[in-house]
């Protein structure tokens, strides 16, 4: 499993800092009819309290109003850069400003996304510390169209550690990395020879393992200084065939990487527990694709062969009694299994309100 790694024309790399002088961090922003929270988003950048920055917005077709704000930012602060192109997708845009990025270090951030205003300076102060490639950061979820807050919780007892490169992949297998890329400080030279796979969702899943890999010493801050907004209309809550058969796409990959670095990075169970995750998720999959199109019977079925083909691509051993149960159940009785999927699903709605309160 690896990144694209087309021949790309890279941006000059920012000499090192001279002594006095802080470091240029290029902060890639993708963005693409997000207008409701893009000035927040922005903002959060603007007000980062590193302030040597360069700010590449990537407009990816936006028809909402979007372009305008990324335009209207720039004429009032000169570090930041705004690309335009026609639609291609969220990788698309983010190695547009992979491309284009001049600094010793490299963040990302959605537009719908808001930095806490120490972000970059708290992972930037760590991964110089331990002369770290990488460093990572705790994550708050919201789930508001409102101005998200940010979590002080822990600020004052904020620790860190370092994992060397096996560590770090087998700390994010069982999920203490996100996947995703827009809560982390990158040193630019990991990014010289890697892109993002474009034209694909969920591209983060089989992108972070390669990235990872090629960092020899990794720094987890255990602080959340990135505020991640979960919204329904977002694109990894989309339940669309393509973004399923991309979510699949991705989960093979992911599994080959896991399986090609068993036993010398992954242990015999890590596997299994991966193994058996991806079933269960493509078991949700399909009873979320029935519930929410119950009238797409083409869909269903190319849904329904995806999660035939994910059981019988695996020994029938890595599944417990449970997962085999389920399985049997979704297929026999798929309406069924929507209903259910629905209730589970309105009650989950209801309890992360409660948690919000």
């Amino acid at each position: 499993m690896t990144a694209d790694t087309r021949e790309k024309k890279p941006g000059k790399r920012a000499r090192a800092a001279g002594a006095g002088q802080e470091p240029l961090v290029s902060v890639i922003v993708p963005v693409y009819n997000v207008c409701a929270y893009l000035e927040e988003s922005l903002d959060s950048v603007l007000r980062q309290s590193h302030e040597r920055l360069e700010i590449l917005i990537v407009d990816d077709g936006s028809t909402d109003g979007s372009g305008e704000i990324c335009e209207r930012y720039a004429e009032k602060d000169p570090r930041i850069r705004v690309f335009r192109q026609n639609n291609r997708g969220l990788s698309a845009a983010r190695n547009v400003g992979l491309d284009n990025a001049s600094g010793e270090y490299i963040a990302f951030l959605d537009s719908d996304d808001a930095f806490h205003e120490r972000m970059i300076q708290t992972l930037l102060d760590v991964l110089r510390l331990q002369k770290a490639d990488i460093a990572v950061c705790g994550v708050s979820v919201h789930r508001t169209e409102g101005r998200m807050k940010p979590d002080e919780q822990g600020a004052a007892r904020s620790r860190s550690r370092l994992a060397d490169r096996d560590e770090a992949l087998r700390i994010c297998l069982d999920g203490g990395i996100d996947s995703a890329p827009w809560n982390k400080l990158y040193a630019g030279r990991i990014w010289e020879s890697l892109r993002f796979p474009e034209s694909r969702v969920f591209e983060g899943t089989y992108t972070v393992l390669t990235v990872l890999e090629k960092a020899a010493r990794i720094a987890v801050v255990d602080e959340k200084l990135v505020m991640h907004r979960d919204r329904p209309g977002s694109i990894c809550n989309t339940c669309s065939l393509k973004n399923i058969q991309d979510g699949v796409y991705a989960r093979e990959r992911f599994l080959q990487f896991v399986r090609e670095h068993t036993p010398e990075v992954f242990s015999m169970e890590q596997q299994e527990r991966t193994i058996r995750t991806c079933m269960w998720n493509m078991i949700g999959n399909y009873l979320k694709y029935v519930c929410k199109n119950p009238d797409d019977t083409e869909g269903e079925q190319a849904v329904r062969d995806m999660l035939i083909r994910t059981f019988q691509d695996s020994d029938r051993g890595d599944y417990r009694l449970l997962t085999r149960t389920s399985y049997r159940l979704a297929l026999a009785a798929p309406r069924f299994g929507a209903r259910l999927y629905g209730v589970y699903a309105r009650l989950n709605k209801a309890l992360r309100l409660v948690r919000q309160r």
